[in-house]
């Protein structure tokens, strides 16, 4: 995603998603986060993922536990910030593929150790599809979208894969 295509993947959040992103989204997007893709069909955009490389910070022993092996200092996670597809194109497996994309990437970097997500808990769709693809709940968020009126129910998911495993 870069500054001439940026406007697409604004048209596709608007019209995928029920949070109204910032304009700082999309500057955060083109100037911050490199792990962005858009996919298109006959030409035209159809999906976008967006994701940024976090440090691994102040996790509680639980979630170490049952995370993977060798969570240090330097270990990082993808956090997924959106992966949105028109409904219309949905069933062409975009998603799954701008999804796996964003896995290869993480998984040849051996410091990343899992990826996460937040999903509203009333898009079963959404959670089927992250389940299908190996992510598992591990929390929920009460209120989470309470800042974006009109987001009923403002509470989520907070989804994982685990990319590492203990040997």
């Amino acid at each position: 995603i870069n500054q001439d295509n940026i406007c697409y993947l604004r048209q596709i959040n608007a019209v995928v998603f029920p949070v109204k992103y910032a304009d700082s989204f999309y500057r955060d997007v083109l100037l911050k986060h490199p792990q962005e893709l858009s996919s298109y069909y006959d030409n035209m955009p159809v999906g976008a993922i967006c994701c940024r490389k976090e440090e691994i910070v102040d996790l509680p022993v639980n979630y170490l536990q049952n995370l993977p092996s060798k969570v240090c200092a330097t270990s990082l996670r993808i956090y997924i910030m959106t992966v949105g597809v028109l409904a219309s194109y949905r069933r062409y497996h975009i998603g799954s593929v701008l999804l796996e994309h964003i896995e290869s990437h993480a998984r040849a970097d051996e410091r990343v150790q899992h990826i996460c997500l937040h999903v509203q808990t009333t898009n079963t769709d959404a959670i089927q599809f992250y389940r299908r693809h190996g992510f598992t709940s591990w929390a929920l968020c009460r209120d989470y979208y309470k800042q974006n009126q009109g987001v009923e129910p403002p509470h989520a998911l907070f989804l994982v894969k685990a990319l590492r495993h203990a040997a």
